[in-house]
């Protein structure tokens, strides 16, 4: 289970580099990409920097995060498909985030 949390935090991190990454190439602000999916700027600041841990247990981080790269243009699907392998685990032991919901 550590190791499996250590690779989460791993890919969270990666997705944040690549969105901070696009969203410079893009040359916009926070300010405007929190104005435009209607997320506070702490949000969009601890998806880029991977700070998952920080987000209230009902939020749907990953519609946020997939949200974010649509706007964005960057491709993060290797690191979604990654993440959907702990999509049954606990997050830090005590919080239970649910990924993505089981396919019908």
């Amino acid at each position: 289970m550590f190791s499996n949390t250590l690779k989460k935090n791993d890919l969270y991190l990666k997705i944040g580099e690549k969105l901070v990454t696009g969203r410079k190439a893009s040359r916009r602000k926070i300010n405007s990409i929190s104005k435009k999916l209607n997320l506070s700027h702490d949000y969009i600041n601890w998806i880029e920097s991977g700070d998952i841990e920080n987000f209230p247990k009902y939020v749907p981080v990953h519609a946020f995060i997939n949200s974010y790269a649509k706007l964005l243009k960057v491709d993060i699907s290797i690191e979604l498909e990654e993440l959907r392998k702990y999509s049954n685990e606990n997050y830090d032991g005590e919080k239970k985030i649910k990924i993505f919901p089981n396919p019908l």
